[in-house]
């Protein structure tokens, strides 16, 4: 059956509205560099994106490669793009309709065994780092492991140092003892940018309820995805915006409005030759999903954003929780790590 979502004029006029009002947040994306980008978060309303500057396979050579490529982008893009290392550059963003690009790492390989690296990272720019991608590093065991010994010596540094400097931590791709121990361990709140409620979704890259309830007792926030794989309700059964709503939901009946966001997960960069590259290397994460089928039904692109505010207003959220799950909860955390510095 195909996408539909059936709303009065009225919902559809207050959905445009809580749209444009809203600083949106997508927590995270892997921007593919060029004037399509800029048409689809404008097009999208989006104010702010957590960009994967650099695949998470990548050393610290070829991160530092990415980084400067994506700095000299945004600055020879400066009339439409901010580079955020800083809550009131995703303001400033948003008030000059501009898009704040946040550069990540969803891999802490790149700093291999060493503090300083990471402190370099933190200097040019890179403001959120997840600690695994699904296999294990210094720090700790990704999701897709054989075993999952939990953080390392100098992952509980690493955290420290993350917390000391004010760079976002996430969760989204590790093991579930990493996951536990990095929460515990952190003085800051954390995010899982592109997860769901395993309660819902059974897959290994989703989270437990009683790590979901300890991630948001740190004050963090669960971003939910468009990506088919982790987020079908119906195994095999392309899932549609109506059931991300669902997970959002879950979480907010779990552990209330305040830690929920939204990470689409999507790369714009990705072609049918990836997409299947991809799969053979990380088979636990794509399992049978084609590439025309990785995204929820009624989202194609992040241009479709909007459809998620129609699907949150008809399900019945206030307006102030709408606010929230769009980008006022991400803000939230941006603003107590970076800004507490």
């Amino acid at each position: 059956m195909a996408y539909q979502l059936v709303l009065t004029q009225e919902q559809v006029e207050r959905a445009r509205q809580l749209h444009a009002e809203a600083t949106v947040v997508n927590c995270l994306m892997i921007v593919k560099y060029g004037d399509d980008f800029f048409r689809l978060v404008d097009s999208g309303g989006i104010s702010a994106v957590n960009h994967t500057v650099a695949h998470p396979d990548k050393g610290l050579d070829e991160c530092l490669i990415e980084i400067n490529r994506c700095r000299q982008w945004v600055e020879a893009n400066s009339a439409r793009a901010i580079l955020a290392e800083r809550v009131a550059d995703i303001r400033e963003a948003k008030s000059q309709r501009k898009v704040a690009v946040i550069m990540g790492l969803q891999n802490a390989r790149a700093i291999e065994d060493s503090l300083g690296f990471l402190d370099i990272l933190h200097d040019l720019g890179v403001r959120v780092m997840q600690l695994t991608y699904q296999r294990q590093n210094f720090v700790g065991s990704g999701c897709g492991e054989r075993s999952d010994g939990g953080l390392t010596l100098f992952g509980l540094d690493v955290v420290k140092r993350m917390n000391e400097i004010g760079m976002v931590i996430d969760l989204s791709h590790c093991g579930i003892k990493t996951t536990a121990d990095a929460i515990r361990a952190s003085d800051d709140p954390v995010i899982c940018s592109h997860s769901h409620p395993y309660a819902l979704t059974q897959h290994i890259r989703n989270k437990s309820d009683d790590l979901i309830r300890a991630m948001a007792d740190k004050g963090g926030v669960l971003g939910i995805t468009i990506f088919s794989p982790i987020s079908y309700l119906v195994p095999g059964e392309r899932p549609s915006i109506v059931d991300l709503v669902t997970h959002i939901d879950y979480v907010a009946n779990l552990v209330g409005i305040d830690h929920v966001g939204i990470g689409t997960d999507t790369d714009e960069s990705v072609t049918r030759e990836k997409w299947a590259a991809s799969r053979d290397q990380y088979p636990e994460i794509f399992g049978h999903w084609s590439y025309d089928d990785r995204r929820a039904e009624g989202f194609s692109s992040d241009a479709c954003f909007p459809e998620i505010t129609k699907a949150l207003v008809a399900q019945g959220y206030s307006d102030g929780d709408v606010a929230k799950v769009l980008g006022g909860n991400s803000m939230r955390v941006l603003e107590h790590v970076w800004d507490r510095m």
